[in-house]
């Protein structure tokens, strides 16, 4: 489901939500802010400017670029205009609890991997067609954790494991 698609309430689209946060930021960032910006995301300062100003309109992408260079997830960026989104235990909550609990379970780690940048670790830790799940999905699965509690616990391991990884980068000279 397209995120832009969605209507928090129904009088304020998901893109007046994200542009309203996006000019909170650049505010409070102050002087300079938009041109970092630019340089961030690869566009030129009037692309930015006319954004902000509503000459132009982001595309989901650029949306979701912009969210990242300024150090949110599109989710986050948006939350900063909505109360309703910002408690949410974790982005996309909603349409992750409709799901079967293992695939809750996938999803949610999968939702943990990725706000630490860890993309594929389904791959390398067997996937769900896996015949031992890893541990902490286990742990779940056998009711240890509520979605919120195990959603906590997934960020503890990825944090740990970008730290691993940036570690071993730094060891090996990158």
């Amino acid at each position: 489901m397209l995120l832009s698609a969605i209507f928090v309430d129904m009088n304020t689209p998901i893109y007046d939500k994200w542009l309203n946060s996006f000019k909170k930021v650049l505010k409070a960032q102050g002087y300079g802010a938009q041109s970092k910006l630019a340089e961030k995301v690869g566009k030129t300062v009037k692309h930015i400017s006319d954004i902000k100003v509503e000459r132009k309109r982001a595309s989901l992408e650029l949306q979701e670029e912009i969210a990242k260079a300024l150090g949110y997830t599109y989710q986050e960026l948006i939350a900063l205009d909505d109360p309703v989104i910002e408690k949410e235990p974790f982005p996309n909550y909603g349409q992750v609890m409709r799901l079967p609990l293992e695939e809750r379970a996938w999803a949610i780690a999968r939702t943990a991997a990725e706000k630490y940048g860890i993309t594929g670790f389904m791959s390398f830790s067997g996937g769900r067609d896996a015949k031992e799940k890893p541990e902490l999905i286990q742990r779940f699965l056998n009711g240890e954790f509520n979605e919120e509690g195990f959603y906590k616990e997934a960020c503890l391991f990825f944090e740990a494991m970008e730290e691993r990884i940036k570690a071993e980068f730094a060891k090996r000279g990158f």
